[in-house]
């Protein structure tokens, strides 16, 4: 009986996994079942395949018209947050570093291409929706763009109708390879797609670590070849994990003075793991419209194996750090100690990691049997361009800095996160193109307004909540009167 009970319910999940896929495959328009929006690129996400060929990358033309707007100003509003913090967007002088160089040098092409000013605003990453609302409201030009957090402020954006349809922007060719054209069909109501990223806001998903050292002194399989032959499973990591834990002292506690097979946290991290698990939080119904996508056994599967792997023996250490707060970026078992056989961190993070004595290799969150492609769910913003700006400026600037972020900061950002203080991990170079390969984006997760269910492990795993199914009954219908508000705000701000 109970092998007769798994086959139901393996075929059970290939039908959940496989419909979404196959409305998608066969849809002639975008996700919402319309034929109007303007992406008809073949590639699912730009910022895949960076391979090692840099001089293909340059050979795509971008095929913009030449332009003079004078020494106009082009403002860019941002948040002092996460990656945007780090020197990825903006840079004042050229310096020493490569990929400083590389992104101090797009700013300049693109200024010196079409005689504008990019001028750098940052603010709190809390203030940029109220920031940007009052200078609509006002009817003034005061920024070109604005860079957003993930989740702070984008749904008000939208539902306020200060954000621009990105479908109307001149010069925006979303077929080119430097657009993320799986955003376009999560994110797009009606058609109307207000968000847009492309090569230029730096993909930063979360990934697995690993200490190659450790990998090599247990005599285990090697993390990249399991990754490859498509067996990369929280199963998988579990047996190694266990393998690896140790209790340093003897003392028969484990604290953050011992060894561990994984280390991680109950915070916003974990998320990622719905996604690689071949889940989303919502889903797009036949008609288009988005509704609610885990009351089903593939997300019980996930909590229950991810609640045993973190809360069941010693082989986990669940901790809390923030890597978008510089003073407290580590957590108390951090790779560099040497006692972490895996550690969960954002991929930016390697750009610290490369300093440390440990030899580590990264890798993507573990998919399950029901799915062939590794999925990464992006934690970087969105670009959004006000009511009040120049379109045709923008439109062009936006373009240009896209192709010049994929010709050469992409580039140099694979170099600096394949780098390290030891030695240069060409392995990972392959794991990186599967990671950017699989950049995809979540309706609930960047249009829920921190809803309970937007942030579903998160707010389980840190109030130890083990009944899935109550907590999806509880918060369910915050998220869909959410859902069913951004509808309404869109059909009120862009179809009357």
């Amino acid at each position: 009986m109970r092998i007769k009970a798994k086959a139901v319910f393996a075929v059970l999940i290939s039908i959940i996994i496989a419909l979404p896929f196959l409305a998608c495959k066969t849809s002639g328009g975008d996700a919402d079942g319309n034929d109007s929006i303007k992406n008809p690129g073949e590639a699912e996400s730009g910022d895949a395949g960076i391979k090692s060929d840099a001089d293909a990358r340059l050979e795509i033309d971008d095929e913009l018209p030449e332009a003079d707007f004078g020494g106009a100003k082009f403002p860019i509003l941002y948040p002092e947050w996460s990656n945007y913090i780090l020197g990825l967007y903006f840079a004042e002088e050229e310096g020493t570093d490569p990929l400083n160089g590389a992104v101090y040098k797009r700013q300049r092409a693109v200024d010196e291409r079409f005689n504008v000013e990019i001028i750098p605003v940052m603010n709190d990453w809390d203030k940029i929706y109220s920031e940007l609302a009052k200078t609509v409201k006002a009817g003034t030009d005061d920024y070109s763009l604005a860079l957003t957090h993930v989740i702070n402020g984008v749904y008000s954006m939208i539902s306020s109708g200060v954000a621009v349809d990105w479908n109307g922007v001149p010069h925006v060719n979303f077929s080119k390879p430097w657009w993320n054209h799986r955003m376009n069909d999560e994110l797009s109501v009606y058609g109307i797609l207000c968000t847009a990223v492309s090569d230029f806001m730096i993909f930063d998903p979360n990934v697995i670590y690993f200490n190659k050292e450790m990998i090599a002194d247990y005599s285990m399989e090697n993390p990249y070849d399991i990754v490859k032959g498509g067996k990369w499973s929280w199963d998988k990591l579990g047996d190694m994990a266990k393998a690896a834990s140790k209790d340093l002292n003897g003392d028969g506690v484990f604290d953050e003075s011992d060894q561990y097979g994984l280390v991680t946290l109950t915070s916003w991290m974990m998320e990622s793991a719905i996604h690689a698990y071949g889940l989303s939080i919502t889903k797009r119904d036949e008609t288009g419209y988005a509704v609610l996508n885990l009351d089903n056994p593939l997300f019980y599967e996930l909590t229950d194996k991810l609640n045993a792997l973190m809360y069941t023996g010693n082989q986990t250490f669940v901790g809390y750090w923030d890597p978008n707060a510089p003073k407290d970026n580590e957590s108390a078992v951090p790779m560099s100690s040497g006692r972490c056989l895996f550690h969960v961190d954002p991929l930016s993070a390697a750009m610290r990691y490369r300093a440390y004595e440990v030899n580590f290799g990264i890798l993507p969150f573990p998919k399950s049997d029901y799915v062939d492609e590794y999925l990464s769910l992006s934690w970087n913003g969105f670009m959004i361009i006000p009511q009040t700006a120049d379109l045709e400026k923008v439109g062009m600037v936006s373009e240009a800095l896209a192709a010049e972020s994929y010709r050469y900061v992409i580039p140099e950002y694979y170099n600096v996160l394949l780098t390290s203080k030891l030695t240069r991990d060409e392995e990972s170079m392959e794991m990186l193109d599967i990671i950017f390969g699989g950049a995809t984006y979540d309706f609930a997760l960047n249009l829920g307004n921190w809803t309970p269910l937007s942030m579903p492990l998160t707010n389980m795993q840190s109030n130890r909540i083990t009944d899935t199914a109550s907590y999806i009954e509880k918060h369910r219908g915050e998220l869909e009167k959410q859902i069913a508000d951004i509808y309404g705000a869109i059909e009120k701000n862009y179809l009357d």
